[in-house]
């Protein structure tokens, strides 16, 4: 995907927010999590969540940007999942280059950034235009016993203007989804 392209699909979204918001049946805030706005804005913030002490998809969904996905051979569950935030359309280039600050180590965790042309590709499921593999991570059960999370893949197509799901999984779990582990 193009900078040019993604600007373009950022203003439309702008456009629609208010909109969506407005076509939620009842009020509830969690839900502007899941407007096409909230995905773009995600796209250039979620970085933030690898922060220490933050939780990536606990109590908002966890957006990135995937360059490599590994499946297991009945690609039923992702196996390795390789998060990034462009260069091009990160909020605050300066801040994520700086990288994250993490108290008690030498020096801050770096941020995974690499250029917009490295996202993986994949057809838009409806049109057939290819787009950027986008993921969101969310836990979407939180109890003593387990916690449930799900991590849902899409095509960021610009012929749709829209997120198109490619993959879906959920694991209940006592911590986060392996691909996410901080080991």
């Amino acid at each position: 995907m193009e900078l040019r392209t993604f600007i373009e699909l950022h203003e439309k979204a702008k456009i629609r927010h208010s909109g969506e918001i407005a076509a939620i049946p009842y009020p509830n805030p969690i839900l502007q999590h899941y407007t096409f706005f909230s995905v773009m804005e995600g796209l250039r913030k979620d970085w933030r969540d690898l922060a220490p002490g933050k939780d990536p998809g606990k109590f908002k969904p966890h957006r990135f940007w995937a360059t490599e996905l590994l499946f297991s051979d009945r690609r039923d569950k992702l196996l390795r999942c390789e998060r990034f935030w462009p260069v091009e359309v990160v909020d605050d280039l300066r801040a994520a280059m700086a990288g994250i600050s993490n108290p008690g180590y030498v020096g801050p965790l770096p941020v995974p950034l690499r250029p917009l042309a490295d996202a993986m590709t994949h057809p838009c499921v409806l049109c057939k235009v290819p787009g950027p593999v986008i993921g969101t991570y969310l836990q979407t059960h939180n109890s003593i016993e387990y916690d449930e999370w799900q991590l849902s893949l899409a095509v960021l197509c610009a012929g749709c203007v829209a997120a198109r799901p490619i993959h879906r999984e959920s694991a209940c779990e006592r911590f986060a989804h392996h691909c996410f582990s901080r080991s």
